[in-house]
Order: C-alpha cells, then structure tokens, then sequence
C-alpha cells in the first residue's frame, strides 16, 4: 500500500469513453496473442506496464518477483540483462514472448561525464535508434512505446552529428526548445522508423500517453505524497497544463502515422 491509508484506489478501474471494458480473461489473452511476441519498451514507465499484465495473468494473490502466471501457464526468463532493466519471459504452452525493453529515449542517447562521473545530462541523436530496442524491432509483433519522463532535464538534441538545440541548457548559442517541442521530434522519427523498417513484421505499435505525476508537496524522490482519493475528474483538467500538451503531441503524431502505417499494413 505504500504507506497509503485508505484502500478506496483498489476498486478503480480504467474506463474508455463511449463503451464498456469487459474484465481481463487471461486465457482470451493468450488466445490473441499464442504463437507472438509482446514488447513494453521504455523507461519505468514500460516496466510497470509489463509487472501489470504479469500481475493480471497470474492466478496467485501476491504479484511480487514476478510469480507463476496461473496454474497451466509457467513463465521462463529467459532473459535479463546485467542490470535487470530489460528482461524477457517466454510462456511455453501458448508460444508466447513477454518482454520489457529497457531505453530513456528511444533514440540512441550519451550521458555526459565530467571526470569519469555521472552528470544526468544526455545528448540525443534523433538519426540513431536506441539499439537495445531497434535491433529486436524484426522479431516484435506488439510494441508498446513510452517516453516523454527522461525529458525533464539538461539534454542536447543532435541531428547527423550537428546540434540543433538543447532542453533546460540555457547556454548562449543554442536553440532553446521546449519539452513538448523535443519530444514531438523524437516520436516523429521514432514511429516513422518503424514504419520504415524493411525487416520488421506487421507490428501493431501503441504509443503509450504522458502519464503526469500524482505527487503532492514534491516529487517522487523528495517527500512528495500520493494522497489522491478519486480518479482525475474531466472538470479537473488543466487544458494549458505541460502534462495536456505532451498528451496532445503524442496523439498528434500517432494520427499522422496511421495513414502511411495502414498502406503498409503495419
């Protein structure tokens, strides 16, 4: 419960407009998916969406580590990498592959080091794809995308090796973009890489939106606290918000695709 006290937030459910959701089947599930493979790419984001299904297609009451998805279907990992961010699980009886693919951007990034540290500042080259995702791209029939949170900080955008502005740098000389502007850039040349992509299946990509922080008197990581009691009202919105914008871009620019996406069946 994360030092919650109340446990109202159990019973909420996700509801799209215009139609009712039925409840989650597992074994409907596998029927979609038996014989494909599933990936969550992304940051923590993707990794709370993969611990989520793993959490819906078990049958056991604790979804911690990872447990046994129902009574018939037994996961294997069968793989994760050195720093257990990426990982993959492979469910024998439906021929079914799960995998959560570690990337802050999705195109390829370098954090800046100042005497061999760690400086949270990256440079963003929109002409490269991340690799840890790119080059599984062929074997991907799902994909679910997350990005916008790695954002929120100094980072340098680069294109063919020339840099084109900068998020948060303020220094003189440098185009200074905004967010919304930096990411719109980056899903652009994200999506049209997938449309793009010669050796790859016929991928149903979904590009997940911003999901804005729920913390209250600070962040995640500074004391802030998560004391909402009911699900975000439409009256609530705020339609000038940052949080709005990025949600808008990243729709904008998944309805531009589409088109281009059908005709290659894709």
């Amino acid at each position: 419960m994360q030092g919650r006290p109340d446990s109202g937030f159990l019973q909420w459910r996700w509801k799209p407009d215009g139609c009712e959701l039925p409840r989650f089947d597992p074994r409907t599930f596998f029927e979609f998916v038996g014989g494909k493979t599933m990936a969550f790419i992304g940051d923590s984001v993707a990794r709370n969406h993969v611990e989520s299904l793993l959490c819906l297609l078990s049958s056991v009451s604790s979804c911690d580590s990872f447990p046994a998805v129902n009574a018939e279907e037994m996961p294997l990992g069968i793989y994760k990498d050195s720093e257990d961010r990426s990982r993959t699980w492979y469910f024998p009886d439906s021929n079914f592959t799960l995998m959560v693919i570690w990337t802050r951007f999705l195109v390829l990034d370098e954090e800046r080091l100042i005497n061999g540290s760690a400086t949270g500042v990256f440079d963003l080259h929109l002409d490269k794809m991340d690799k840890n995702w790119a080059n599984k791209l062929p074997e991907i029939d799902y994909a679910i995308l997350s990005d916008a949170h790695w954002f929120f900080r100094k980072n340098y955008l680069y294109e063919n090796g020339k840099k084109i502005g900068c998020i948060f740098c303020g220094d003189p000389g440098i185009k200074i973009l905004e967010i919304d502007s930096a990411l719109q850039m980056v899903i652009k040349v994200v999506l049209n890489y997938i449309n793009n992509c010669k050796r790859c299946r016929n991928i149903l990509t979904v590009l997940r939106t911003f999901s804005p922080a729920h913390f209250a008197n600070g962040a995640w990581d500074t004391g802030g606290s998560c004391n909402r009691t009911h699900p975000l009202g439409e009256k609530e919105i705020d339609l000038a918000s940052l949080d709005w914008k990025i949600r808008n871009i990243q729709v904008e620019e998944i309805k531009s695709v589409r088109p281009v996406a059908r005709r290659k069946n894709i």
